[in-house]
C-alpha cells in the first residue's frame, strides 16, 4: 500500500508516521525547506533500549531514552526493543519514525522515503532515507537472535568449533539470508552510502584477538557475523575509529549486568561511497538512571 498523501505542515513527522507506520513513507519534495542543499556530516545512532525503556520507569525510562538521543545530536536513530515506546520518543524528538515489528523502529531528523521488507519484521527493517536535496542513504536496523549464550559457553569451557556450529545455527544463519536479500533487493550496491546498526548478541572477531585473549576467558573467536559483514564490504565504524580492541574494547554488554561477559555486541557498519567515519563512541550514562541494559552506539560519519 502506498503512503497516504496528507499535509504534513498540519502534523509533527512522529505523529505523521504513526498514523501510517504500516504503510509506505512519502517521498519528500526536493524543495522541501528543512532539507539542508547538502549535508556533510551524519550522526547514526544504534541503541537496544531494554523492553521500551521501560524497565526503569514506563514513564520515566522512555524520557531518558530521549535524553540520551537528544544529548547525543543523533541524526538517524534505529531502536531495537522498541515495544510501543517509539512514538513517544519519536513525537519527543520531533522525528520521522516507521515502525516495522514491536522489535524495530526507526527514527530520522530526515524524511523516510521508502522501505524494503526484507527477512523478518521482528529481526530487519530497512529504508531509504533523504537527508538533504541532492542526496540520499540506505540504513538497515536488526536484531539477531539471543541464543546461544556466550557467556554461558565460556564458563563451561565449549571448544570454539562447537561455538562456532552454534553461531550458524542461529544468528550467522540469519545474517546471512538478510545480506542475502539486502543484495537482492539493491540496497547493498554501490550508488549510494549504506548503513547497517543492531544488537548482534554476540562479538566480532576484530575484538577476540590473541592481544585481548585474557578479557576473554582465554578464547580467540573467528565469530562468523562480523566476518559476514566484511566480506558483504562493510566496515566496523568503532573499530575503524578505535583499531586497537585491547585499549578501546568499547563494551556495549552490558551497563547492568555487571557480573556476566562485558563485550561488544552492537554494532554501527557503512559501505559506498563518498563515507567515512569521523568519531564513533559508546554512551552508557544519564544524570539520574541510565534506563538500558545496552550501552547506545553512535558513530559519526562525513559524507563527502
Amino acid at each position: 500500500m502506498d503512503f497516504a498523501v496528507v499535509d504534513t505542515t498540519l502534523w509533527s513527522p512522529a505523529r505523521l508516521s504513526a498514523a501510517f507506520r504500516h504503510m509506505r513513507p512519502q517521498t519528500a519534495p526536493l524543495t522541501d525547506p528543512f532539507l539542508p542543499r547538502r549535508l556533510d556530516t551524519l550522526r547514526i545512532m544504534g541503541f537496544n533500549i531494554w523492553h521500551g525503556g521501560n524497565e526503569t520507569g514506563a514513564v520515566a525510562g522512555p524520557r531518558r531514552v530521549v535524553d540520551i538521543i537528544r544529548e547525543s545530536g543523533a541524526e538517524v536513530v534505529g531502536l531495537i526493543e522498541t515495544y510501543g515506546s517509539g512514538a513517544r520518543i519519536a513525537d519527543e524528538l520531533g522525528y520521522y519514525f516507521y515502525l516495522h515489528s514491536s522489535n524495530l523502529a526507526i527514527l530520522s531528523r530526515y524524511p523516510i522515503e521508502a522501505a524494503e521488507d526484507i527477512f523478518r519484521p521482528f529481526n530487519c527493517s530497512a529504508v531509504t532515507i533523504r537527508v538533504s536535496a541532492t542526496q540520499t542513504i540506505r540504513y538497515i536496523n536488526l536484531w539477531l537472535h539471543y541464543l546461544p549464550s556466550t557467556d554461558s559457553q565460556l564458563r563451561d569451557r565449549v571448544p570454539v568449533d562447537s561455538i562456532l556450529r552454534g553461531e550458524w545455527s542461529t544468528r550467522a544463519s540469519e545474517l546471512k539470508q538478510i545480506l542475502a536479500e539486502a543484495s537482492a533487493a539493491g540496497l547493498l550496491d554501490d550508488t549510494r552510502p549504506t548503513f547497517l546498526s543492531g544488537d548482534f548478541n554476540i562479538a566480532s572477531h576484530l575484538d577476540w584477538t590473541p592481544a585481548t585473549k585474557k578479557h576473554h576467558s582465554g578464547y580467540v573467536i573467528p565469530w562468523p557475523t562480523s566476518r559476514l559483514m566484511e566480506e558483504a564490504g562493510f566496515r566496523d565504524s568503532f573499530r575503524e575509529r578505535w583499531p586497537n580492541p585491547a585499549t578501546h574494547p568499547g563494551d556495549t554488554w552490558s551497563p547492568v549486568s555487571k557480573d556476566e561477559l562485558q563485550y561488544r555486541i552492537d554494532f554501527i557498519y557503512y559501505r559506498g561511497p563518498g563515507v567515512r567515519v569521523v568519531d564513533s563512541r559508546t554512551i552508557d550514562t544519564h544524570p539520574v538512571r541510565f534506563p538500558s541494559d545496552h550501552a547506545a552506539l553512535l558513530s559519526v560519519f562525513a559524507l563527502d
